[in-house]
């Protein structure tokens, strides 16, 4: 009896009742790509005819991981990870989608280069029919040069726009799954210690931006901000104190230029309750303007250097 072939890339796919997004997101990944690519999409205890839907499909290249309730997309992403079979590992939010030879260009990628372990690519951001590039400081990169650009959020994020080794990501215990949101910078940043990520190979994501996307609300930043902060000391340092600052405030003063007053009251609620941040909701706000020139300085001197 003939070994089933093993895939070169696994796309793993987290989801909750979007039936209509996640269709999309795997027929993105699935058409025109060879028998060497494979999709997992891990459903999270949907309450609509999400799976249904997908073993309709009735794909070989296809596997559906049922979780018997509601974990959260890390749970499900690490699941989707230990389920694949490939030595490269890609992930897709279930709202986004691949542009035709993604999974195909990351193969002939990790292929060429043995020396890396991880990929960060470029992405095009679409939000009401209106689209955005997302543009990475190009090169290879690692230690405390990939840390500063983290810590500075001098790069652009997004799960979907992720590719790494199979190897690694099991060396770094894959996601932490106490985070809600900033999973992907967390990741990162436990790569940069012994791994080389390559940042901007390629822009061939389409991340979409709609109502339901984590990325559009100011919600549990701070809670994910203070962990972060918790897990990697980079962000206690005297150098970038006005940066931390920026990075606290921010959330309140969009919410409060968008008029959600709620939300501020409720990020405002989880900075007192915060055990890592060491400031204040007013001291943030004082540092709001010089973090903020931080950054963009950090981002301008970034890109005008690109990488190693």
């Amino acid at each position: 009896m003939t070994e089933p072939r093993v895939p070169a890339i696994s796309v793993v796919i987290p989801t909750a009742d979007r039936a209509d997004l996640v269709m999309r997101a795997v027929s993105s990944v699935l058409e025109g790509a060879g028998d060497d690519v494979e999709v997992v999409v891990v459903d999270d205890a949907s309450t609509d005819d999400t799976v249904a839907r997908l073993k309709a499909l009735a794909a070989s290249r296809l596997e559906i991981v049922e979780l018997p309730e509601r974990s959260g997309a890390n749970v499900a992403r690490n699941t989707g990870a230990a389920a694949s079979h490939a030595p490269l590992i890609a992930f897709l939010d279930s709202d986004d989608e691949f542009e035709a030879g993604r999974p195909a260009r990351l193969v002939e990628l990790f292929r060429a280069r043995p020396e890396i372990d991880a990929a960060l690519d470029d992405f095009t951001v679409w939000t009401g029919g209106k689209s955005e590039s997302a543009r990475q400081p190009k090169g290879i990169w690692s230690g405390d040069r990939l840390t500063a650009l983290l810590v500075a959020h001098a790069v652009p994020l997004t799960n979907s726009a992720l590719a790494i080794r199979r190897s690694a990501f099991e060396a770094v215990g894959g996601f932490d799954v106490a985070f809600r949101r900033q999973q992907d910078r967390d990741l990162l940043l436990r790569l940069a210690g012994d791994h080389q990520v390559a940042l901007g190979t390629g822009q061939d994501v389409a991340k979409h931006q709609i109502v339901r996307s984590m990325s559009r609300s100011n919600d549990g930043y701070i809670a994910s901000l203070d962990l972060l902060v918790g897990r990697h000391p980079a962000f206690l340092t005297p150098e970038v104190r006005d940066l931390l600052g920026y990075l606290v405030a921010r959330g309140i003063v969009k919410s409060l230029a968008q008029g959600d007053v709620a939300a501020v009251r409720r990020e405002w609620r989880a900075l007192r309750h915060a055990g890592n941040l060491s400031m204040g909701g007013v001291a943030a706000l004082m540092r709001y303007g010089a973090g903020r020139r931080y950054r963009r300085a950090v981002r301008r001197g970034v890109m005008a250097g690109e990488g190693g």
